[in-house]
């Protein structure tokens, strides 16, 4: 038993002593970096790729960082706005307030030693990590570096960063490290980083002020919104205009008591949608009140397209739409199956009210299929508007029948020439037949 305890022991020391000489994020899978802007408040999450710990440059975590060029472009065209409503206040390169904050670096390990933050630009021609900052022992566990210490390093030039695509910077090497109180780093001083195990936690810097490309080469038109009970959906369809490869997002802007979206509303999400094609769900609304929405591509540096730069042309927008309980919404389509599949209005069931309208109820058979259909489809609705699966079996069997539907013509087509040369054989053997007498 004594023996087990030591070993117990043991294991325990080891565990925590291995964490504790380690410096890491406390929660490497939800790691939590801020943009502050030209004020010194912290804007937003920014964008990361995680990619590894960044404990070594090949598991560096790769942030995404917007940087303004002074001129307010690039306020203008960033996705959300600050309590005036006007602008973000995004930092340029000379700002010693705006830049990069990390919040929750575990450095209990080091609390008599020096943490410093040196950059390395692989674009240079003779690439080495230089000395950016030394942070303050107070700020140790949350560092803060400016764009001006950022850009003040003879590696990065930061003024080459322009509103153009083409300028974008990603091959910017940034890392943060201890070194023992004797030390005494200059600023801008070529240093060999230690590589001792937990010593160093990298990061690989994408930076970016290239708004007007996303905004004017991409497209969005919105095709359909459809209300529905608490929730609606806006369908889309749309091209990056070549952004795509910075694109993973769509920024949903969502107004109450309808009319022109503005960028100063306080609901605006972001939605893991970056497709040329799809539908955005609006959801935690609330019913009989009226909404209007906006959607964006959003870059992965907070950037919007598409739309001009003015405050009241945001983005591609609907118009007004209603939240509808599904009762009424039951009582207004009387399509009950489908109705309770969808839970929203949407083009399918305005499709299926077509054909019964302009084609069963014109014929004897049709219409006592349609009086059969309400007579016993409503006792079914409760139960598929409780059941997930039920319902999604009656979205797959209504667009199954849509399809088939709508391309009836050349469904038979195509089945006819099927058949023919399946049987084109038979056939040739019986038309001799019937030439021979």
């Amino acid at each position: 038993m004594q023996k087990l305890f030591k070993i117990f022991i043991f294991l325990y020391l080891t565990i925590t002593s291995a964490y504790g000489a380690s410096l890491s994020l406390d929660d490497k899978t939800e790691p939590i970096f801020y943009l502050r802007n030209s004020t010194g408040e912290n804007l937003n999450e920014l964008f990361y790729n995680l990619g590894g710990d960044g404990s070594t440059p090949e598991a560096a975590i790769t942030l995404y960082v917007p940087l303004s060029l002074g001129t307010g472009t690039q306020d203008f065209a960033y996705y959300t706005a600050d309590s005036g409503g006007l602008s973000p206040n995004l930092a340029d390169e000379t700002s010693e307030l705006g830049g990069l904050y990390l919040q929750d670096v575990d450095s209990l390990a080091y609390t008599n030693e020096e943490l410093y933050v040196a950059l390395k630009d692989n674009d240079n021609s003779n690439p080495a990590f230089r000395i950016v900052t030394q942070i303050p022992s107070s700020q140790v566990e949350a560092p803060f570096v400016s764009f001006a210490d950022i850009c003040s390093t003879s590696e990065l030039n930061c003024a080459g960063i322009t509103d153009s695509i083409a300028s974008i910077k990603d091959s910017v090497e940034l890392v943060l490290f201890f070194m023992p109180n004797d030390t005494d780093y200059s600023s801008n001083e070529e240093v060999e980083i230690p590589d001792a195990v937990g010593r160093a936690i990298y990061f690989k810097l994408v930076i970016s002020a290239a708004a007007t490309d996303i905004r004017t080469r991409a497209t969005l038109n919105i095709i359909g919104t459809y209300a529905g009970d608490q929730t609606a959906v806006i369908e889309y369809t749309g091209d990056h205009g070549g952004n795509g490869a910075y694109i993973s997002r769509m920024a949903l802007y969502v107004q109450s008591g309808g009319g022109v979206v503005t960028r100063n509303i306080n609901d605006i999400r972001i939605v893991e949608d970056q497709s040329n094609e799809g539908n955005v769900k609006v959801t935690n609304l609330t019913n009989n009140t009226t909404y209007s929405s906006a959607i964006s591509y959003l870059d992965h540096f907070g950037y919007v397209g598409p739309g001009s730069v003015s405050n009241a042309d945001l983005a591609t927008q609907t118009g007004n739409y209603q939240l509808k309980p599904i009762e009424k919404l039951l009582s207004q389509n009387q399509c009950y199956l489908v109705t309770a599949g969808f839970q929203r209005d949407h083009y399918v069931l305005n499709y299926f009210r077509v054909i019964r309208d302009e084609y069963l109820m014109k014929t004897t058979l049709g219409a006592a299929f349609v009086d059969f259909y309400y007579s016993s489809a409503p006792f079914f609705v409760e139960t598929i508007l409780n059941n997930k699966a039920l319902a999604s079996m009656v979205k797959r069997y209504s667009f199954s029948m849509y399809f088939i539907l709508q391309n009836i013509l050349f469904i038979i087509g195509c089945m006819t020439i099927i058949t023919l040369l399946t049987f084109r054989r038979e056939l040739t053997y019986a038309v001799q037949s019937f030439n021979r007498r």
